[in-house]
């Protein structure tokens, strides 16, 4: 059946990235990588708070949240951005078509005329993840080149932005960072930021 060759085949490509790619484009502030998760990240966080607090520093974090992050990333990007990551080309191929499908809704026997994206991550699809995290790699990886004295959390479409240091490096700095972080999300990849 072709269901099973379909799940088989899905399953060797997942298993074909899951070790070699991931262990690649490994970074400390993926916590959507495998064994790490949301609740770890911010323990993470209230403990960077804390260890700043014990030593004098200041301390604050923002969180940015994603809205529809899966739905208006541009599949434009994920490719271009795969590419950047070396993310498998065939494999990549193949996910960005599945994701491109005509799409239809189905209420009982009543289908709806089938609609074909040229954005949207299929959220819930075994790469969804993993295609998200190549659009928003490479605007983390600049924050913490232009701004080294912050550290950053990212679980999937949230992130963290965390400044210590003297009150007036973190009340000058967070805001700063973060303005350019959001120009980033929103100027350069069309995503929006929750407000």
């Amino acid at each position: 059946p072709s269901g099973v060759r379909t799940a088989v085949f899905g399953r060797s490509r997942q298993m074909c990235i899951r070790g070699s790619w991931r262990a690649q484009v490994c970074r400390p502030y993926n916590w959507a990588a495998r064994g790490r998760g949301s609740e770890a990240a911010v323990w993470k966080t209230a403990l960077e708070t804390e260890a700043a607090v014990a030593s004098g520093l200041a301390s604050a974090a923002t969180l940015l949240d994603l809205v529809k992050a899966y739905e208006m990333v541009q599949l434009e990007l994920v490719w271009f951005a795969g590419l950047r990551l070396g993310f498998p080309v065939v494999i990549l191929r193949l996910v960005l078509e599945s994701f491109a499908f005509i799409r239809t809704l189905k209420v009982g026997n009543a289908y709806a005329v089938g609609v074909r994206t040229v954005s949207a991550i299929l959220a819930g699809g075994g790469f969804a993840v993993d295609c998200l995290f190549l659009v928003l790699a490479e605007p983390v990886d600049e924050l913490l080149v232009y701004f080294p004295s912050l550290s950053a959390l990212l679980f999937v479409d949230d992130l963290t932005v965390h400044a210590r240091g003297s009150e007036d490096d973190v009340a000058g700095l967070l805001p700063t960072a973060v303005a350019w972080l959001v120009q980033k999300l929103e100027g350069d990849l069309q995503l929006k930021v929750s407000r």
